[in-house]
């Protein structure tokens, strides 16, 4: 039997001008055959129950639906000290929080979970 394909998928939503940058880039480190730009969409309730996890890398939110709604979910959330969801996360019961901009930390946050 095959082994199972466990390298996990980036599901990216919103709209965003650096979307054909990040595309390019995905490309150039070889994992844009597992990272979907999703753009805006009106209903994401059905993404929220195929996620595994929620993350919101921002450098600066005061207050995101997207991580409040994802924790409503029950979906662990790794965001940064900047996001006002932040305060609401309890390392390792409902997750992980980093640094704004620590791409090493976002990593192993996401790793961790």
């Amino acid at each position: 039997a095959a082994m199972e394909d466990r390298r996990p998928w980036l599901l990216v939503v919103g709209k965003d001008r650096w979307q054909q940058a990040m595309g390019k880039l995905a490309a150039k480190l070889g994992v844009a055959s597992r990272v979907r730009f999703l753009g805006g969409l009106k209903d994401v309730a059905p993404l929220y129950g195929a996620a595994d996890l929620f993350c919101l890398p921002t450098l600066y939110d005061p207050f995101p639906n997207a991580a409040m709604e994802a924790l409503a979910a029950g979906l662990p959330v790794v965001t940064t000290r900047n996001s006002g969801a932040a305060e609401l996360i309890r390392p390792g019961q409902n997750g992980l929080v980093c640094e704004a901009a620590d791409a090493a930390g976002l990593a192993a946050a996401l790793d961790e979970l």
